[in-house]
Protein backbone atom coordinates (compact mmCIF):
# COMPACT_ATOMS: atom_id res chain seq x y z
CA UNK A 1 0.00 0.00 0.00
CA UNK A 2 1.32 3.47 -0.79
CA UNK A 3 2.15 5.29 2.38
CA UNK A 4 -0.44 8.70 2.43
CA UNK A 5 2.80 10.47 2.48
CA UNK A 6 3.68 9.78 -1.37
CA UNK A 7 -0.42 8.94 -2.01
CA UNK A 8 -0.53 11.68 -5.21
CA UNK A 9 -4.30 11.86 -4.58
CA UNK A 10 -4.09 12.97 -0.76
CA UNK A 11 -1.22 15.46 -1.72
CA UNK A 12 -4.14 16.85 -4.29
CA UNK A 13 -6.44 17.09 -1.99
CA UNK A 14 -4.31 18.49 0.82
CA UNK A 15 -3.47 21.10 -1.55
CA UNK A 16 -7.23 21.72 -2.86
CA UNK A 17 -8.07 21.93 1.02
CA UNK A 18 -5.31 24.12 1.68
CA UNK A 19 -6.19 26.51 -1.25
CA UNK A 20 -10.02 26.65 -0.40
CA UNK A 21 -8.82 27.66 3.30
CA UNK A 22 -6.96 30.57 1.74
CA UNK A 23 -9.97 31.37 -0.71
CA UNK A 24 -12.30 31.52 2.12
CA UNK A 25 -10.39 33.72 4.10
CA UNK A 26 -9.66 35.78 1.23
CA UNK A 27 -13.55 36.38 0.79
CA UNK A 28 -14.66 36.64 4.75
CA UNK A 29 -11.65 39.64 4.68
CA UNK A 30 -13.35 40.96 1.72
CA UNK A 31 -16.74 41.14 2.98
CA UNK A 32 -15.75 42.19 6.46
CA UNK A 33 -13.90 45.07 4.63
CA UNK A 34 -17.02 45.64 2.23
CA UNK A 35 -19.67 45.42 5.51
CA UNK A 36 -17.51 48.12 7.35
CA UNK A 37 -17.70 50.53 4.79
CA UNK A 38 -21.43 49.60 3.77
CA UNK A 39 -21.95 50.55 7.69
CA UNK A 40 -19.71 53.80 7.24
CA UNK A 41 -21.86 54.88 4.55
CA UNK A 42 -25.21 53.74 5.70
CA UNK A 43 -25.21 55.33 9.11
CA UNK A 44 -23.80 58.52 7.70
CA UNK A 45 -25.82 62.02 6.40
CA UNK A 46 -24.94 62.48 2.86
CA UNK A 47 -23.01 64.87 4.44
CA UNK A 48 -21.20 63.55 6.37
CA UNK A 49 -19.87 60.33 4.23
CA UNK A 50 -16.31 60.39 5.04
CA UNK A 51 -15.73 58.59 1.63
CA UNK A 52 -18.34 60.66 -0.57
CA UNK A 53 -19.44 58.12 -1.92
CA UNK A 54 -23.36 59.30 -0.99
CA UNK A 55 -22.59 62.67 -2.47
CA UNK A 56 -21.06 61.29 -5.53
CA UNK A 57 -24.14 59.23 -6.58
CA UNK A 58 -25.96 62.34 -6.12
CA UNK A 59 -24.35 64.19 -8.57
CA UNK A 60 -24.12 61.06 -10.95
CA UNK A 61 -27.83 61.01 -10.39
CA UNK A 62 -28.41 64.84 -11.11
CA UNK A 63 -26.59 65.16 -14.33
CA UNK A 64 -28.34 61.79 -16.14
CA UNK A 65 -31.53 64.19 -14.94
CA UNK A 66 -32.36 60.55 -12.81
CA UNK A 67 -32.17 62.22 -9.21
CA UNK A 68 -36.35 62.98 -9.00
CA UNK A 69 -37.04 58.91 -9.31
CA UNK A 70 -33.80 57.57 -7.90
CA UNK A 71 -32.33 58.17 -4.23
CA UNK A 72 -28.78 57.36 -3.46
CA UNK A 73 -29.18 54.99 -1.12
CA UNK A 74 -31.12 52.79 -3.60
CA UNK A 75 -27.71 52.96 -6.07
CA UNK A 76 -25.45 52.17 -3.19
CA UNK A 77 -27.29 48.95 -2.18
CA UNK A 78 -27.37 47.90 -5.38
CA UNK A 79 -23.52 48.51 -5.94
CA UNK A 80 -23.06 46.52 -2.86
CA UNK A 81 -24.96 43.53 -4.29
CA UNK A 82 -22.74 43.42 -6.93
CA UNK A 83 -19.85 43.84 -4.56
CA UNK A 84 -20.85 40.51 -2.63
CA UNK A 85 -21.60 39.17 -6.10
CA UNK A 86 -17.87 39.97 -7.17
CA UNK A 87 -16.32 38.67 -3.98
CA UNK A 88 -18.02 35.20 -3.61
CA UNK A 89 -17.31 34.64 -7.13
CA UNK A 90 -13.57 34.81 -6.28
CA UNK A 91 -13.13 38.36 -7.40
CA UNK A 92 -10.96 41.06 -5.12
CA UNK A 93 -12.17 44.60 -4.56
CA UNK A 94 -8.41 46.59 -3.73
CA UNK A 95 -10.05 50.33 -3.18
CA UNK A 96 -13.57 49.75 -1.63
CA UNK A 97 -14.35 52.80 -1.92
CA UNK A 98 -13.21 53.93 -5.37
CA UNK A 99 -15.06 50.59 -6.51
CA UNK A 100 -18.57 51.83 -5.24
CA UNK A 101 -18.04 54.83 -7.01
CA UNK A 102 -17.28 53.35 -10.43
CA UNK A 103 -20.09 50.88 -10.28
CA UNK A 104 -22.75 53.30 -8.78
CA UNK A 105 -22.07 55.40 -12.08
CA UNK A 106 -22.12 52.19 -14.11
CA UNK A 107 -25.48 50.91 -12.44
CA UNK A 108 -26.54 54.99 -12.78
CA UNK A 109 -25.99 54.68 -16.66
CA UNK A 110 -27.24 51.87 -17.18
CA UNK A 111 -30.48 53.03 -15.68
CA UNK A 112 -30.42 55.85 -17.71
CA UNK A 113 -30.16 53.13 -20.60
CA UNK A 114 -33.09 51.47 -19.80
CA UNK A 115 -34.78 54.71 -19.72
CA UNK A 116 -34.08 56.07 -23.44
CA UNK A 117 -34.88 52.38 -24.68
CA UNK A 118 -38.73 52.59 -22.41
CA UNK A 119 -39.20 56.18 -23.86
CA UNK A 120 -38.18 55.47 -27.54
CA UNK A 121 -40.45 52.43 -26.93
CA UNK A 122 -43.37 54.32 -26.07
CA UNK A 123 -42.26 56.81 -28.61
CA UNK A 124 -42.82 54.73 -31.66
CA UNK A 125 -46.10 53.05 -30.09
CA UNK A 126 -47.59 56.69 -29.75
CA UNK A 127 -46.48 57.66 -32.96
CA UNK A 128 -47.94 54.07 -34.65
CA UNK A 129 -50.80 55.74 -35.76
CA UNK A 130 -49.31 58.30 -37.26
CA UNK A 131 -46.20 56.57 -39.00
CA UNK A 132 -49.14 54.10 -40.14
CA UNK A 133 -51.41 56.94 -42.07
CA UNK A 134 -48.37 58.72 -43.70
CA UNK A 135 -47.18 55.62 -45.33
CA UNK A 136 -50.37 54.09 -45.80
CA UNK A 137 -50.19 54.68 -49.60
CA UNK A 138 -46.91 52.42 -49.37
CA UNK A 139 -47.94 49.31 -47.40
CA UNK A 140 -51.23 46.63 -48.44
CA UNK A 141 -54.27 47.56 -45.92
CA UNK A 142 -54.70 44.48 -45.35
CA UNK A 143 -51.01 44.34 -43.38
CA UNK A 144 -51.78 47.62 -41.89
CA UNK A 145 -55.31 46.12 -40.72
CA UNK A 146 -53.34 42.98 -39.62
CA UNK A 147 -50.53 44.96 -37.41
CA UNK A 148 -53.34 47.27 -35.90
CA UNK A 149 -55.36 44.21 -34.76
CA UNK A 150 -52.02 42.05 -33.28
CA UNK A 151 -51.84 45.73 -31.44
CA UNK A 152 -55.13 45.83 -29.98
CA UNK A 153 -55.00 41.69 -29.28
CA UNK A 154 -51.52 42.38 -27.11
CA UNK A 155 -52.89 45.37 -25.18
CA UNK A 156 -56.45 43.79 -24.34
CA UNK A 157 -54.06 40.54 -23.01
CA UNK A 158 -52.43 42.57 -20.75
CA UNK A 159 -53.93 42.28 -17.11
CA UNK A 160 -55.97 45.35 -15.97
CA UNK A 161 -53.31 47.21 -13.68
CA UNK A 162 -50.40 47.26 -17.00
CA UNK A 163 -53.24 48.07 -19.34
CA UNK A 164 -54.46 51.24 -16.88
CA UNK A 165 -50.89 52.20 -17.06
CA UNK A 166 -49.87 52.19 -20.71
CA UNK A 167 -53.47 53.80 -21.45
CA UNK A 168 -51.96 56.64 -18.90
CA UNK A 169 -48.89 56.93 -20.26
CA UNK A 170 -49.00 56.27 -23.87
CA UNK A 171 -52.83 57.14 -24.90
CA UNK A 172 -52.97 59.66 -22.61
CA UNK A 173 -49.38 61.13 -22.26
CA UNK A 174 -49.50 61.76 -18.62
CA UNK A 175 -46.42 61.91 -16.65
CA UNK A 176 -45.76 59.79 -14.10
CA UNK A 177 -46.13 62.25 -11.20
CA UNK A 178 -49.65 62.24 -12.78
CA UNK A 179 -50.28 58.82 -13.37
CA UNK A 180 -49.56 58.28 -9.44
CA UNK A 181 -51.96 61.13 -8.67
CA UNK A 182 -54.64 59.80 -10.78
CA UNK A 183 -53.94 55.91 -9.17
CA UNK A 184 -54.24 57.23 -5.58
CA UNK A 185 -57.22 59.21 -6.16
CA UNK A 186 -58.43 55.69 -7.30
CA UNK A 187 -57.63 54.39 -4.46
CA UNK A 188 -55.13 51.98 -6.88
CA UNK A 189 -52.10 53.41 -5.18
CA UNK A 190 -50.93 55.17 -1.58
CA UNK A 191 -48.72 58.15 -1.66
CA UNK A 192 -46.64 57.19 1.05
CA UNK A 193 -43.46 59.06 -0.53
CA UNK A 194 -43.66 60.36 -3.80
CA UNK A 195 -40.60 59.98 -5.11
CA UNK A 196 -40.73 55.40 -4.77
CA UNK A 197 -43.97 55.84 -5.76
CA UNK A 198 -42.79 57.33 -9.60
CA UNK A 199 -39.92 54.77 -9.54
CA UNK A 200 -42.23 52.06 -8.72
CA UNK A 201 -44.95 53.39 -11.28
CA UNK A 202 -41.59 53.78 -14.07
CA UNK A 203 -40.26 49.81 -12.93
CA UNK A 204 -44.06 48.96 -13.95
CA UNK A 205 -44.48 50.87 -16.85
CA UNK A 206 -41.05 49.28 -18.15
CA UNK A 207 -42.28 45.89 -17.60
CA UNK A 208 -45.99 46.25 -19.19
CA UNK A 209 -44.51 47.75 -22.66
CA UNK A 210 -42.26 44.73 -22.22
CA UNK A 211 -45.35 42.38 -21.58
CA UNK A 212 -46.89 44.50 -24.84
CA UNK A 213 -44.19 43.87 -26.57
CA UNK A 214 -43.65 40.37 -26.85
CA UNK A 215 -47.28 39.74 -27.03
CA UNK A 216 -47.83 41.99 -30.19
CA UNK A 217 -44.74 39.91 -31.68
CA UNK A 218 -46.29 36.97 -30.51
CA UNK A 219 -49.67 37.64 -32.19
CA UNK A 220 -47.49 38.99 -35.64
CA UNK A 221 -45.27 35.76 -35.43
CA UNK A 222 -48.01 33.26 -34.73
CA UNK A 223 -46.00 31.92 -31.99
CA UNK A 224 -48.46 32.19 -29.05
CA UNK A 225 -46.77 30.27 -26.74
Amino acid sequence: MTPPQDNPLARLNATVSSERVCQDSRVREQRESLDFVVTEVLLSSGDSDIYHILPFIKRVLKQFQLYSYYEERDIFLESYARAVKNIEAGGVIDKIPAWFRTTSYNVIRELKKDENRQQLLINRLSNRGRMIEESSHKIPESVIESNVQSLSQAFKALDSKNSIILELRIIKGLSWREIGNQLVDRGEEVDNNQKNLEQRLRQRGKRAIERLRKKYFSYTTGNLD
